[in-house]
């Protein structure tokens, strides 16, 4: 299934013609340009319409920058998303996913074990 684009998808597009710009600068130093962000942006919503219905919810756990907002635009685009903070213990994530209802979770690999407990 081709991923399709979102309005914020769209707009970032049009707004940018040149694919080597930077898109995202973060306070430690780590670029992210265009190319990277629509690239990211689209293999992680070609996966995630592989799995998921567009009335699910996706927790969406990163403490990276440079995932968080690719991610968060393929989430946007693809289902419902449900924000959670990295910093927060695995009591914390249970009760939020039990109260909010999500269907996946999508994180980086070092919270796994947080979310397992």
């Amino acid at each position: 299934m081709i991923a399709q684009k979102g309005r914020l998808s769209k707009l970032i597009d049009a707004n940018c013609p040149h694919p080597d710009h930077p898109a995202l600068v973060c306070h430690n130093g780590p670029v992210l340009t265009y190319a990277a962000l629509r690239q990211l942006r689209r293999d992680t919503q070609t996966f995630l319409q592989s799995l998921v219905r567009p009335w699910e919810r996706v927790a969406l756990i990163s403490s990276d920058p440079r995932l968080l907002l690719p991610m968060l635009l393929a989430v946007t685009e693809t289902a419902v998303c449900v924000p959670l903070d990295p910093a927060m213990d695995s009591q914390y994530y249970q009760d939020q996913m039990q109260l909010l209802g999500v269907d996946w979770v999508l994180c980086e690999a070092s919270l796994d074990s947080a979310l397992e407990s």
